[in-house]
């Protein structure tokens, strides 16, 4: 007579799994559509722009730009929601694929009827754990690279995967999907399936056969992304993150750099659920047969660690996969809590476990910001673009060299604002389709365009047509004539060019509308303070007007100019060096080596 298996603490409640894996689906879904579609942030310039087909995409980010643009066929909402449609869709999928996978981590350590709700709640710990949930699925964030990553953990976890060939093949597609997605994530999953099916299994047979079918589908689809996109007349171009402004504090190492980001991610996940990550972790690497089952996690945290040093502007999909990581701790941890609670003959020891699963949910539910206060990088992003965009005469023409500024501008007109303008981003023209849509729009830029495309800058004659057909607001480049100087004055947050030479009494008027607008911008109480980003970018742009008027010879307004500049970025080395010019200067200043 065999001896029986000993009762488990909980008989399984099956009908726990059905309602728990709809809600998993559910709780991010409804969540993100009611939070998305915000506030503009700098952030999801780059992902809105080449999403929604502005301009062509990069190496990176073309799943998430072709399910945009699909996105963007909706008849729901506007383009900015539409877009963000994408990231909350993902992060969706996430938590149901993430619950699934929980919920065989626990039935494998212990046969417990709350191990659907446990799941549950650790699938959304880490989606809820964001500022918004809406923040963690915006464009650009990651949560489509983060899709891929937890897609190849549940398909080595598989029952099938190691009797069924054609699993290397999908393999191999989701691996090069992925690398068109993200290049880091693409490296987080060759170690996820690497790590499992060569060191992780008893199945020891040709394990370099498997390794080698596995990397050549995989470099195969990673080839083939470029390849159809060539072959179909798009241009591949590598127009990534690091386009965008750093902040502007100096840069430190990147060890100092991720104990930062280890700080923020550890104070927005709370120290609650980070105890109990820590106790799950303890007791499920404890158990031997749980080690296997919990590498896939453990990677994903390990590469959040690595993510930042090796790709810099990976912070987004390192800040999801270490939440989405410490979520399959967080569960195992409960589960051990509640199991020994009920188990254990302490006076009230049922109820108390009881109310412990009622804490776990409101856990869980506390993370949800309220809607409709926006963050207040968000309100800096506002008040900039209101104040840069917002004040320009009708049908403005704004000529920029940065990246960030251009791609800012053509967020904002996407998302409505200003539509009158045109933006002619000198860093974009030679992409894709760029020029030719302008000059649809705009006949009059066509001098511009030409001289631009011959010559690499503007001259006098062609910005001078252009200044007399419309109001043209400019950025200056090293390339430029000294005689194109001479039409310059500052004007709110630009530099306006006149059709002709202006004299210094000229342009007393928009020395003032210049100093009104970063008045505005730099009172104590402005949102801009909140934003480093923003920060950045607006030093920039004064001190554009600083060297303008150092060129023209006017020092003590530019030295004014360079007091505000102070004021925002006290490290700048470019106000610091022109400060210096400025010191032992008279007349005009050579600035063409500040502008390289």
């Amino acid at each position: 007579m065999t001896e029986s298996a000993p009762e488990p603490a909980y008989r399984p409640a099956s009908w726990l799994d059905g309602p728990c894996a709809w809600l998993a689906w559910v709780l991010p879904l409804g969540f993100g559509v009611w939070s998305a579609g915000g506030a503009p942030r700098w952030q999801d310039d780059l992902a809105i722009v080449r999403g929604l087909g502005l301009v062509p995409a990069g190496s990176e980010g073309v799943v998430s730009s072709v399910l945009s643009q699909l996105f963007s066929l909706l008849p729901v909402g506007s383009r900015a929601l539409r877009a963000d449609l994408v990231g909350v869709v993902a992060l969706a999928a996430c938590s149901a694929v993430s619950f699934s996978l929980l919920c065989g981590l626990l039935d494998q350590r212990r046969a417990f009827g709350l191990n659907p709700l446990l799941a549950l709640l650790g699938s959304q710990l880490w989606a809820l754990s964001a500022e918004s949930l809406g923040d963690a699925a915006a464009p650009g964030s990651g949560a489509v690279a983060l899709l891929g990553l937890l897609l190849g953990a549940r398909l080595v976890r598989s029952s099938s995967a190691r009797s069924d060939a054609r699993v290397f093949s999908v393999a191999g597609g989701l691996l090069g999907i992925t690398f068109g997605e993200s290049h880091a994530a693409a490296l987080w999953l060759l170690a996820v399936l690497l790590g499992d099916w060569l060191f992780g299994g008893d199945d020891t047979e040709l394990p370099w056969l498997r390794f080698a079918a596995c990397f050549a589908l995989g470099a195969g689809s990673c080839a083939l992304v470029p390849w159809l996109r060539s072959a179909s007349g798009h241009a591949w171009i590598d127009l990534g993150l690091r386009s965008l402004p750093v902040d502007a504090a100096p840069e430190s190492s990147a060890w100092l750099g991720w104990a930062a980001s280890a700080r923020a991610e550890l104070a927005r996940i709370g120290a609650l659920p980070a105890l109990f990550a820590l106790a799950g972790a303890l007791i499920g690497f404890g158990d031997r047969g749980l080690r296997r089952s919990l590498a896939p996690w453990a990677i994903l945290i390990a590469g959040s660690v690595l993510g930042p040093l090796l790709q810099r502007d990976s912070a987004p999909l390192c800040a999801l996969a270490a939440s989405a990581g410490l979520a399959a701790f967080v569960p195992i941890g409960l589960q051990a809590a509640l199991a020994w609670l009920w188990s254990c003959q302490l006076p009230f020891a049922q109820p108390a476990t009881v109310l412990g699963v009622s804490f776990a949910v409101t856990l869980v539910l506390q993370r949800v910001e309220a809607p409709g206060a926006p963050p207040q990088r968000e309100l800096a992003t506002e008040a900039w673009t209101d104040e840069a965009l917002g004040r320009l005469p009708e049908h403005s023409v704004l000529l920029v060299e940065s990246p960030a500024l251009a791609l800012r501008a053509l967020s904002a007109q996407l998302q409505g604002a200003r539509p009158d303008l045109t933006v002619l981003p000198l860093p974009l023209l030679h992409r894709g389709s760029v020029s030719s849509r302008l000059l649809r729009r705009a006949p009059a830029l066509a001098p511009v365009l030409r001289q631009l495309a011959v010559n690499g800058a503007p001259d006098e004659y062609s910005f001078g047509r252009l200044a007399d057909a419309r109001p043209l607001f400019v950025q200056l480049d090293a390339r430029w004539d000294a005689r194109l100087f001479d039409h310059l004055c500052p004007d709110g947050l630009w530099l306006r060019f006149a059709a002709r030479p202006l004299s210094k009494s000229e342009r007393q008027l928009g020395a003032d509308r210049a100093r009104e607008a970063l008045q505005r911008l730099l009172e104590p109480e402005a949102p801009v303070w909140f934003d480093a980003r923003t920060r950045a970018v607006l030093a920039q742009q004064v001190g554009q007007q600083a060297l303008a008027l150092a060129a023209l010879g006017e020092l003590e307004p530019a030295q004014r100019v360079l007091r505000s500049l102070h004021d925002l970025s006290p490290e700048d080395a470019l106000g610091q060096a022109l400060a210096e010019r400025l010191e032992r200067g008279k007349g005009r200043v050579a600035i063409n080596e500040l502008l390289q």
